[in-house]
């Protein structure tokens, strides 16, 4: 979790300061993906399966109560039951209940694997030299997995096995199975198999990220290790599933993604249309308002960052401002985007719909904007509210902030590398600032 401070404008009057709360890995790293991906052969967006045939969902299903580290390195008991397991992001793992409740985000390490699967996986592993020790872990079509390791007891392991040792435990029964199983020291559970992936398509998604290898040929993406991508050297970037490096799978930038909200109802995250693109790197942000008191809960004001205010901190990102030819190029050999141009796309829900048809992949009304009840203490702080006015769906593809009105003040952060432009306000010697 990274968090650094924004100043910018939610009126014209007035100065906010915005909390970033980044829900997404560093851009450098990627993402490690959804168990919820899609792949289809054409354009449109992904299959979604009815609401109620629950067994269209990959789960996985815990025996007993189990107790696990969560991502702030504490103590998560996990009960006993079916949940749908997700990749929050490059060491983390999300368990969603198939019944009502919580779900859980859940430490975790990443590894490589040997194991041939043409579709994500989630397995439960008994330990092979700890017996009270379990491992709940994500394989992935392109040789990477995520492994959460829990324990009946609540004890801490002494020392951690080996990750070759804990997939020898692991037989995957032939691909064309349906459903897949796998069968793990003395217990075996059923995965469902995934219904976004129309059976002609399956064995043409190389690297598991939702794009049939086709449609990664026509986009410019990394379908394997042995790709060849203009701008980009497949065989050594961190994942083929993440051409750009930003934290958002090829098959999202280019598909979208369906995922679960809060409510339990899938929701499509049409991130296409909002601008993302798989060959240069985008962030996209949900710019909530933070209320700092009572009176403020109790007049229900609900500002919005404006129109301009966006306009100005996607420039800043994209390096709109560096026209040099030399710096350009120098910037964009620093940033390393495939398609070879500087900067970075900003992507802002500030629940203003766009002016003009060339703001409508910089900022829009996409369903995430809410304003911040504050508490009888005060304002309440954006690092410990994110998860909960954040929609589920959204986890690990938007980015959060909260706004707020202000007199004034500085740029803060902790120790997070700030971005800092000056806008000139409408008063003499004084000036609003984006971070």
């Amino acid at each position: 979790m990274r968090s650094a401070t924004v100043k910018g404008v939610f009126a014209a009057s007035a100065v906010i300061a915005v909390a970033v709360i980044g829900s997404v890995g560093l851009l450098a790293q990627g993402l490690s993906p959804s168990v919820e991906t899609g792949s289809i052969s054409g354009g449109g967006k992904p299959a979604i399966p009815a609401e109620t045939d629950a067994s269209q969902e990959r789960t996985v299903s815990l025996a007993q109560a189990a107790h696990f580290t969560d991502a702030k390195g504490q103590d998560v008991l996990v009960g006993a039951g079916t949940y749908r397991a997700e990749a929050e992001d490059m060491n983390r793992i999300r368990l969603i209940p198939t019944e009502i409740g919580e779900s859980m985000v859940l430490d975790g390490v990443s590894f490589a694997h040997q194991h041939r699967v043409e579709r994500p996986v989630s397995v439960t592993v008994s330990d092979p030299e700890q017996s009270d020790v379990l491992h709940l872990v994500l394989l992935f079509p392109s040789g990477s997995g995520l492994d959460a390791i829990g324990t009946s007891s609540g004890v801490k392991p002494r020392a951690v096995t080996q990750t070759d040792k804990i997939m020898q435990a692991v037989q995957l029964a032939p691909p064309q199975t349906m459903p897949l199983t796998a069968v793990m020291a003395a217990s075996k559970i059923a995965i469902d198999d995934h219904p976004t992936l129309p059976p002609d398509d399956v064995a043409n998604d190389s690297d598991g990220d939702g794009l049939s290898d086709q449609l990664e040929a026509t986009h410019g993406t990394c379908a394997s290790r042995t790709s060849s991508v203009p701008g980009v050297n497949c065989h050594v970037i961190a994942d083929t599933r993440d051409t750009d490096g930003d934290g958002l799978l090829d098959g999202w930038e280019v598909l979208g993604k369906w995922a679960t909200n809060n409510q339990n109802k899938p929701v499509f995250l049409d991130l296409p249309k909002w601008g993302a693109n798989p060959r240069h790197k985008d962030v996209f942000i949900e710019v909530d308002f933070r209320r700092l008191n009572l009176a403020e809960n109790q007049q229900g004001l609900a500002s919005r960052m404006p129109p301009e205010a966006a306009r100005q901190m996607a420039a800043a990102y994209g390096d709109a401002a560096t026209t040099d030819p030399g710096l350009r190029a120098a910037h964009a050999a620093s940033v390393a985007n495939p398609d070879g141009l500087p900067g970075i796309r900003l992507h802002l829900d500030t629940g203003v719909p766009p002016e003009r048809p060339e703001d409508a992949t910089i900022y829009g009304d996409w369903g995430g904007y809410n304003p911040v009840d504050a508490l009888a203490t005060g304002p309440q702080r954006p690092e410990e509210v994110w998860p909960v006015q954040m929609d589920r769906s959204r986890h690990g593809v938007f980015h959060y902030v909260m706004g707020y009105t202000s007199g004034g003040g500085a740029c803060g952060g902790r120790g997070d590398q700030l971005l800092r432009i000056r806008r000139e306000s409408g008063s003499a010697g004084e000036g609003d600032f984006v971070c």
